[in-house]
């Protein structure tokens, strides 16, 4: 306790001489420094939406109802005259997952360009409720979104034009743990 009551006089001693030579000295001044920066993002109507599915034994019903809602959301994505492109992962990062992180579906990414995408998304999305018990979906999008499988069986899905969305879809807390288990 004297030691830490030591330091703190010290501290003092130190402190009172540099403030009285601000009282002192009449030509000190003192200002806030501001800074600004702008940035300027070139427009866009371009975005890749990557859709993290939660497939564990407890999602059954929310899979049905993001592919029941599903052709409202496309709707309103058709109307807003966006390029977009749809893709699917699963939140199962198991080490017995062999497709993990890997976009669902033949061809992997979908887009008005892609016959039947609509039912397609839906039929991804239903994927069923056999993964991990542990949602990695954070763990999972930054997979599917980083190298290798970016510059590999995801290639082509983000684009340097294009705004990145993610939506993790889960009934449970993320259990993202870079691999640790």
């Amino acid at each position: 306790m004297s030691r830490a009551l030591g330091y703190a006089s010290h501290m003092r001693s130190a402190l009172l001489p540099f403030l009285l030579s601000l009282v002192a000295c009449q030509e000190t001044e003192f200002s806030r420094l501001r800074a600004s920066e702008t940035f300027e993002q070139a427009p866009s109507n371009a975005v890749d939406i990557l859709w993290v599915i939660d497939n564990s034994i407890s999602m059954q019903n929310e899979q049905e109802n993001v592919a029941a809602g599903f052709a409202d959301f496309i709707a309103q994505l058709e109307t807003t005259e966006m390029d977009f492109q749809l893709g699917v992962i699963s939140s199962d990062m198991d080490a017995t997952n062999g497709g993990a992180g890997v976009l669902l579906g033949n061809p992997p990414v979908l887009s008005k360009a892609t016959t039947n995408y609509a039912e397609s998304f839906r039929t991804r999305v239903r994927m069923g409720t056999g993964g991990s018990d542990k949602e990695k979906g954070l763990e999972a999008a930054l997979t599917a979104l980083s190298s290798p499988l970016a510059d590999t069986r995801n290639l082509g899905f983000m684009r340097d034009d294009a705004m990145l969305n993610v939506v993790v879809l889960s009934d449970e807390n993320d259990c993202s743990d870079g691999g640790a288990l």
